[in-house]
């Protein structure tokens, strides 16, 4: 389950988010079977956070920085990953139908068992 400060924190907004991460780099937060459904995370830091199981369906995490995070079991359905960083991100079994990650970075990102029917992935 989510640690109920990280999810405070996160539910605050981006800005509150990026400069409690920014404050506490030793952290490696956890927001695990979190409900973010349509959040607006544009930008916002979530590298090396645990987000397995979360529901950020329609959420916007346009160039958001997921480098190194935990998404197994997460659901993206639809979710605008535009730009966004995924390097090292471990994303089996997750769902990202429909999701858009157009000029996403996914160097070194596992997808085993993921769903990505209807997904978007390319470079602009």
């Amino acid at each position: 389950m989510a640690d109920a400060e990280h999810l405070r924190i996160i539910e605050q907004g981006v800005e509150a988010w990026n400069k409690w991460r920014k404050a506490n780099p030793q952290v490696h937060p956890d927001l695990s079977w979190a409900n973010l459904v349509g959040f607006v995370l544009k930008k916002a830091d979530f590298s090396d956070t645990n987000l397995s199981n979360a529901v950020l369906d329609f959420a916007i995490l346009r160039e958001a920085n997921l480098d190194n995070a935990h998404l197994s079991g997460a659901s993206l359905i639809f979710a605008e990953m535009n730009g966004a960083t995924l390097r090292s991100t471990r994303m089996s079994d997750a769902n990202l139908k429909g999701a858009d990650l157009t000029d996403a970075d996914l160097s070194g990102a596992s997808f085993d068992g993921t769903n990505i029917n209807d997904a978007t992935v390319s470079r602009k």
